[in-house]
């Protein structure tokens, strides 16, 4: 199999490229992907997968582009995970020079498994401890680069009563799984048994203005543009809907005359209740 490099460069086999790719990462241009990313997803694990293929380009646009149309699959299959963790998981590839990236949607988008065939992770318990990077000055440019991502996560996880795993591929680079358990939001937490509460006594949001609120709480702030992009809801729609739920008390204008929108405490506590419901 050949590589994906510019086509005015030599193509050269596969695995000579690979150990090229890693041998000095501090020397990589992060400011264009060069391989594209492929979302196998499963509608079950008896047939082939579909195939999404994001192309190589501009590097901000590509991490943009692969967490939209992964979010998208796990929506229509009415899966659990959050913008945030596909987000965090997504730009997680720019570590791996984004060599040979696949993401495998299973269990109708609440099993996902990220891969790559970059350099890996040399010590795998210490990734997942907050504050710790391998990121560099170019890697900055594109994320936050703070060691912050791979916790997050982990703990997101196994606070909502998800699974995350870590290991190493077949022969050079990282598999990272996620798995979303029904009823995620009920079990221990610091030591306590948590109960399930009463809906609140404000009204019961529907399921196209929950993701709305879910959306605004990951992203910190939403206006129609956003909407559209990421829910595929037209910019004028989008406009109604934040507009409806500032009404009701759970959103409120960012600035004065600004379209975004931010999430109320009031907000807040009905997708905590929700969840543990």
């Amino acid at each position: 199999m050949k590589n994906y490099f510019n086509s005015n460069e030599e193509h050269v086999e596969k695995d000579e490229n690979l150990e090229k790719e890693g041998e000095n990462l501090e020397n990589i241009n992060y400011s264009a992907a060069k391989y594209p990313c492929r979302i196998a997803v499963y509608d079950d694990l008896l047939s082939t997968p579909r195939i999404i293929t994001i192309e190589a380009q501009e590097t901000s646009a590509y991490l943009d582009k692969i967490q939209l149309e992964t979010y998208k699959v796990i929506e229509n299959f009415g899966g659990s995970f959050s913008f945030m963790v596909i987000r965090e998981l997504v730009e997680n590839f720019i570590h791996a020079s984004f060599i040979e990236p696949t993401i495998s949607i299973m269990d109708r988008g609440n099993k996902i498994r990220f891969t790559d065939q970059g350099p890996g992770i040399s010590d795998i318990s210490l990734a997942q401890k907050v504050g710790v990077t391998s990121a560099t000055a170019p890697m900055k440019k594109y994320i936050r680069g703070v060691g912050s991502g791979l916790p997050i996560v982990k703990q997101y996880l196994e606070h909502s009563g998800g699974t995350f795993q870590i290991e190493n591929n077949i022969k050079r680079g990282t598999v990272i799984t996620i798995c979303a358990h029904e009823n995620a939001g009920l079990g221990t937490i610091n030591g306590r048994e948590e109960q399930q509460v009463q809906e609140p006594d404000y009204p019961v949001l529907n399921s196209k203005e929950m993701q709305v609120l879910q959306l605004c709480l990951e992203l910190g702030a939403l206006g129609p543009t956003e909407l559209n992009t990421y829910l595929d809801i037209p910019v004028s729609t989008a406009y109604r809907q934040l507009k409806t739920l500032e009404e009701k008390g759970y959103l409120l204008a960012d600035t004065d005359g600004d379209k975004k929108r931010v999430i109320t405490q009031k907000g807040k506590t009905y997708l905590e209740n929700v969840r543990l419901k």
